[in-house]
């Protein structure tokens, strides 16, 4: 008797174990999966108010079930199927999302693209010419002067024997005489001549030729000597369009010209801070941008140069005024500098 109940218990194990399995196996058979997005892209993530924008859509489903699109965005207007949808922008300018659900009738997938609407401001807001000039006024002491003038346009040597031009800008104070062994007095050991800080300059356009980004190349170690640190990166000081809230970093190592030799890195962080109206004493001016730039430069995490800078640029005049709270070493110097007069000559 009891050799016929193990029987039947291990008859009724194997047939459970064998209907679990099939289970299992069947159940694996018919899951569902959700469907995938495979693509979804917008021609560009800035558009005009008002603009159409085309929006491309590629998916796929394991199962090859049938796929159902349900398109919808936050603000505007939108008209989709399963390769993509056309998106009316609407007139207020801000980001908007831009959001598609693809579903197989029992599971789905949701995919989104955040579309900035933005008005072209005219103009051109850092103008790159040889013979351009701005000279700026301490808000504190109205006889401090500073000149920023592109003095020279010319090729920078990179690696691999390749080149990049490069506009030099130089800074000076107009006050200081230029330096003349003639004129110089040993007896007067307090007399300053002037020195000049340069840096290297140029830009980025698209396949339309349109300003995308200002980049600095290169400047000098400290003012008034020959010693020339190059960036690389590149540092992207301006990045357009510029808009409210936009921000971008980049770190960077800092390479002692000409033989590229290292000499640290760092950090430089950038921010689109407003959109203002601003009075300089040279003028009043519409839609000036205000740009935050925080620079950090290091060499075995001892810190050469800690800076952040503000910048506020107008259309077709450039940088309008300043702000700096540089530190090195132990020394910090601050300086505020408003535009008192500018001369601009044609593109070159």
């Amino acid at each position: 008797m009891l050799c016929i109940r193990q029987h039947i218990f291990l008859l009724l194990t194997i047939w459970l174990v064998i209907i679990t399995s099939c289970g299992d196996e069947n159940e694996e058979l018919y899951r569902n999966y959700a469907p995938k997005i495979k693509l979804l892209e917008a021609e560009s993530n800035v558009v005009e108010p008002e603009s159409k924008l085309t929006i491309r859509l590629e998916t796929y489903d394991i199962e090859d079930d049938p796929m159902f699109f349900q398109w919808s965005s936050t603000g505007g207007t939108i008209q989709g199927d399963a390769n993509g949808a056309i998106w009316i922008a609407p007139m207020e300018e801000r980001r908007f999302q831009v959001n598609v659900n693809v579903s197989d009738g029992s599971k789905s997938t949701n995919g989104s693209l955040i579309i900035q609407v933005w008005k072209t401001r005219l103009g051109d807001y850092y103008p790159l010419s040889v013979g351009n000039i701005w000279t700026y006024r301490d808000v504190n002491n109205g006889k401090n002067k500073i000149v920023f003038e592109i003095i020279d346009k010319i090729q920078i040597q990179l690696e691999k024997k390749q080149t990049v031009p490069s506009y030099v800008l130089s800074k000076y104070d107009p006050n200081l005489p230029e330096y003349d062994p003639n004129l110089d007095d040993p007896a007067d050991p307090d007399q300053e001549w002037r020195v000049y800080n340069f840096s290297y300059l140029g830009r980025n356009v698209d396949e339309n030729m349109k300003l995308t980004e200002i980049l600095q190349y290169a400047q000098n170690v400290t003012s008034g000597t020959e010693d020339t640190i190059m960036f690389v990166p590149f540092l992207s000081l301006y990045r357009f369009p510029l808009i409210p809230g936009n921000r971008w970093q980049q770190s960077f190592q800092a390479k002692l010209t000409p033989e590229l030799f290292p000499i640290g890195g760092g950090l430089d962080e950038f921010e689109v801070i407003s959109e203002e109206d601003l009075t300089v004493p040279v003028g009043m001016f519409n839609s000036v941008f205000q740009i935050q730039e925080s620079f950090s430069w290091k060499l075995f995490n001892q810190d050469l140069d800690q800076t952040i800078v503000q910048k506020w640029l107008a259309p077709d005049v450039g940088l309008v005024k300043f702000t700096q709270i540089q530190t090195r070493g132990e020394i910090t110097v601050e300086v505020d500098f408003e535009l008192e007069s500018f001369e601009l000559v044609s593109s070159n």
